[in-house]
Protein backbone atom coordinates (compact mmCIF):
# COMPACT_ATOMS: atom_id res chain seq x y z
CA UNK A 1 0.00 0.00 0.00
CA UNK A 2 1.18 3.46 -0.89
CA UNK A 3 2.90 4.96 2.22
CA UNK A 4 0.81 8.54 1.62
CA UNK A 5 -2.00 6.64 1.86
CA UNK A 6 -1.29 4.90 5.09
CA UNK A 7 -0.27 8.33 6.89
CA UNK A 8 -3.34 9.58 5.24
CA UNK A 9 -5.20 6.92 7.32
CA UNK A 10 -3.30 7.05 10.54
CA UNK A 11 -3.96 10.75 10.52
CA UNK A 12 -7.48 10.21 10.19
CA UNK A 13 -8.05 7.85 12.68
CA UNK A 14 -5.84 10.13 15.32
CA UNK A 15 -7.92 13.20 14.27
CA UNK A 16 -10.86 11.47 14.56
CA UNK A 17 -10.08 9.17 17.87
CA UNK A 18 -12.03 11.23 20.63
CA UNK A 19 -15.46 10.64 18.30
CA UNK A 20 -14.34 7.22 17.71
CA UNK A 21 -14.14 6.46 21.65
CA UNK A 22 -17.80 8.29 22.50
CA UNK A 23 -19.55 6.66 19.35
CA UNK A 24 -18.13 3.52 20.22
CA UNK A 25 -19.96 3.06 23.75
CA UNK A 26 -23.40 3.76 21.50
CA UNK A 27 -22.68 2.02 17.97
CA UNK A 28 -22.31 -1.93 17.47
CA UNK A 29 -20.80 -3.27 14.75
CA UNK A 30 -23.55 -5.45 14.82
CA UNK A 31 -26.78 -6.02 17.46
CA UNK A 32 -25.47 -8.99 19.35
CA UNK A 33 -29.46 -9.94 20.02
CA UNK A 34 -29.83 -10.54 15.78
CA UNK A 35 -26.26 -12.59 16.05
CA UNK A 36 -26.63 -15.58 13.93
CA UNK A 37 -23.64 -17.29 13.41
CA UNK A 38 -21.40 -18.82 15.43
CA UNK A 39 -18.72 -16.00 15.32
CA UNK A 40 -20.44 -13.37 15.91
CA UNK A 41 -22.39 -15.26 19.35
CA UNK A 42 -18.77 -15.70 20.20
CA UNK A 43 -18.22 -12.02 19.84
CA UNK A 44 -21.28 -10.99 22.00
CA UNK A 45 -19.65 -13.66 24.53
CA UNK A 46 -17.07 -11.43 25.47
CA UNK A 47 -17.35 -7.60 26.47
CA UNK A 48 -14.22 -6.96 25.88
CA UNK A 49 -14.34 -8.29 22.35
CA UNK A 50 -17.83 -6.53 22.03
CA UNK A 51 -16.08 -3.32 22.60
CA UNK A 52 -13.29 -3.95 20.11
CA UNK A 53 -15.64 -4.71 17.35
CA UNK A 54 -17.85 -1.68 17.90
CA UNK A 55 -14.28 0.64 17.86
CA UNK A 56 -13.54 -1.32 14.61
CA UNK A 57 -16.91 -0.43 13.36
CA UNK A 58 -16.88 3.18 14.18
CA UNK A 59 -13.26 3.91 12.89
CA UNK A 60 -14.32 1.91 9.48
CA UNK A 61 -17.41 4.02 9.40
CA UNK A 62 -15.55 7.06 10.15
CA UNK A 63 -13.11 6.44 7.30
CA UNK A 64 -15.36 5.77 5.07
CA UNK A 65 -17.24 9.32 5.56
CA UNK A 66 -14.03 11.15 4.70
CA UNK A 67 -13.24 12.06 0.98
CA UNK A 68 -11.47 9.11 -0.46
CA UNK A 69 -10.28 8.25 -3.84
CA UNK A 70 -13.08 6.17 -5.54
CA UNK A 71 -10.65 3.95 -6.42
CA UNK A 72 -9.33 3.42 -3.26
CA UNK A 73 -12.92 3.34 -1.42
CA UNK A 74 -14.11 0.72 -3.80
CA UNK A 75 -11.29 -1.45 -2.47
CA UNK A 76 -11.23 -1.05 0.65
CA UNK A 77 -14.91 -2.19 0.81
CA UNK A 78 -14.48 -5.01 -1.50
CA UNK A 79 -11.48 -5.97 1.25
CA UNK A 80 -14.24 -5.55 3.97
CA UNK A 81 -16.63 -7.87 2.19
CA UNK A 82 -13.37 -10.23 1.93
CA UNK A 83 -12.61 -10.25 5.27
CA UNK A 84 -16.03 -11.03 6.95
CA UNK A 85 -16.35 -13.56 4.07
CA UNK A 86 -12.76 -15.73 5.12
CA UNK A 87 -13.75 -14.87 8.92
CA UNK A 88 -16.47 -16.52 8.91
CA UNK A 89 -15.44 -19.99 7.05
CA UNK A 90 -12.85 -20.02 8.89
CA UNK A 91 -14.38 -19.64 12.17
CA UNK A 92 -17.09 -22.37 11.02
CA UNK A 93 -13.97 -24.82 10.43
CA UNK A 94 -12.42 -24.33 13.86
Amino acid sequence: MNPRIILSLVAILIATGAALRAQAAEEAGFNCGRAVSAFEKAICADPETVEADRAMSVAYKALLSQPLDPAFASALKADQRSFLMIREQAWELK
